[in-house]
Order: structure tokens, then sequence, then C-alpha cells
């Protein structure tokens, strides 16, 4: 948390996600974000592998040294990402923490990230997904929460699919369980319900609500919902 606080003051965050099919598309959507005003992206992957968005990743951060860029490299699992990624990315986003939620399990991989993370990557915000869309359904969210606060800088959850707002039960049970430590919303963020969850979330990653298409930002409304966090 102190960390998240370090590099991240403002209350409600915004980092809007950008899903990478090539450098062009990158660039243009990087710079509908930094004009915006948003807070920083997260570039993603999805068709192309993790060396092609790394490779992206860095001219992109040439062009733009002091905007903050974070991660999700999709084809690593959660247990070899922290091998590849950059060290100078300004935060790392996985899907899957890897946290099992049987009281009596001990966590490996969540651990081992973990303690790498704070070995090796000791200025990026490591973000953990539990309860997130097209995972495995967690039964136990209170317990989940309280193991995940242990295992990341951030805590992000999702609704039921992409573009799917998360239950305002399930957010403020998350609240509840990781104490003081940061939460983010990853999906179904749009200007016009964003102000519900302010009072609950620490971030929002964002990029379906103010998107035209799934590899398209909207510069619209990006800036919209950068006013409505702002508010």
């Amino acid at each position: 948390m102190n960390l998240y606080k370090k590099i991240f003051p403002k209350k409600n965050s915004l980092f809007i996600v950008i899903h990478v099919v090539s450098k062009k598309q990158a660039n243009e959507n990087v710079k509908i974000a930094f004009e915006s005003g948003a807070d920083g992206v997260f570039l993603i992957n999805h068709s192309s592998g993790y060396e092609s968005l790394i490779e992206i990743y860095r001219e992109i951060k040439q062009q733009y040294p002091n905007f903050w860029i974070g991660l999700n490299l999709l084809d690593l699992s959660a247990s070899a990402v922290l091998d590849y990624v950059p060290n100078n990315a300004s935060g790392l986003w996985v899907d899957n923490i890897g946290l099992n939620e049987e009281h009596d399990c001990i966590n490996y991989i969540a651990q081992k990230n973990w303690v790498q993370k704070q070995e090796k990557y000791q200025e990026m915000i490591y973000f953990g997904s539990i309860a997130f869309k097209y995972q495995k359904e967690v039964k136990q969210l209170d317990w989940v929460a309280c193991l995940a606060k242990e295992y990341a800088d951030v805590v992000v959850t999702s609704g039921d699919r992409t573009g799917s707002p998360p239950n305002l039960h399930k957010i403020k049970t998350i609240r509840k369980n990781i104490d003081h430590s940061p939460l983010a919303i990853a999906s179904g963020i749009t200007p016009e319900n964003v102000s519900q969850y302010k009072a609950y979330a620490d971030a929002f990653l964002v990029a379906t609500g103010i998107s035209d298409s799934f590899t398209k930002l909207n510069s619209h409304k990006t800036e919209q919902l950068v006013k409505e966090i702002n508010k």
C-alpha cells in the first residue's frame, strides 16, 4: 500500500487498458490516454506473443518516458511472468494471482511471485486479480481477499465477463476484507456508472466502456471518464 501511495497519491486512479495488435495502433491509443489525462496505461497482448508486446512497450516507453506504463503478458503463466517483465515497467498485472481458497493450502505460486517481485522489482506495482472473469468461481470471497492482500500491491477484480460491471456487493466484500490495501476494478466501468464505485475502489482499469472497438479507444469517452473520476 505504501508503494502505491508513493507513486499514486490520488485516489481513483485511471489506467487505460490497451489491447495491442500493432505498434501503430498501440501508439494511437497511448496518445489518447495521455492527452485525456489518464494516470497510465496497461498494454496487453491477445493475438501476439509476449516478446512482441515487450518490444512495442520499449518503443512506447522511449516516447513517453515519464508516463506510467504497465504490462499484462497474457500468454505467460503466473509462475513464469516475473522472469520476463522489463525492469522499468511501471506495473505488472496478472489475471490469476495463483491463490487457492482452501484454508490448508500453501500458495506457492503467489508466494514465489511476491518474493521475486519484492527482490527484483521494488519500484514496480504488482496488480493481482481474484474472483476474475472467465476463471474458476470463488466460493469464499472474503477468505481469498484476505489472502490476496498479502501477495499483491493492488488487488484486482472484475465482473462476470468483458464489459460487465461487478456486483456492488462483491466490491464491498473485497473492500472490507483487504482492509486499507488498494482495490482496482477491471471490467464494465463507464463514465455513466463509475460514480457508484468511487467510494470503494482506488483504481479503475478500463477499455470496453470507453472504446469504439476492441482495439480502438474513443477519445471523447476517455475524456468523459477522466472528468467523472476526478469530480
